[in-house]
């Protein structure tokens, strides 16, 4: 697989590299995998769908997208937020119809 680049064409091997080169240039700890994962992350912390996560990581298993996706505890506590406001508006829903009956 090729990447163009207007007249320039790099293989994934030649990305790869680059990254690892740059990396031990300026002692980052990175490389293509860590910036796979970052990405997924910081996507599915965004809300984003794992179904689109899954697509854009090119993955053929969810199960597989789930591995690379951290929840952040700001996500995990916002959807439990979110969950919780669902919860009581709808016992609020429940219990107002049936002291109406």
């Amino acid at each position: 697989m090729s990447i163009f680049l207007g007249k320039l064409t790099i293989s994934v091997r030649g990305i790869q590299k680059l990254i690892e080169y740059y990396a031990r240039k300026s002692g980052m700890m990175v490389s293509c995998h860590k910036l796979r994962h970052t990405m997924a992350t910081q996507l599915l912390n965004a809300d984003a769908d794992q179904m689109t996560i899954q697509d854009l990581l090119c993955h053929n298993r969810i199960k597989t997208t789930q591995r690379y996706c951290k929840l952040s505890n700001r996500k995990a506590q916002r959807d439990y937020y979110q969950a919780m406001i669902t919860v009581m508006e709808r016992t609020a829903i429940n219990s107002s119809s049936n002291t109406k009956q």
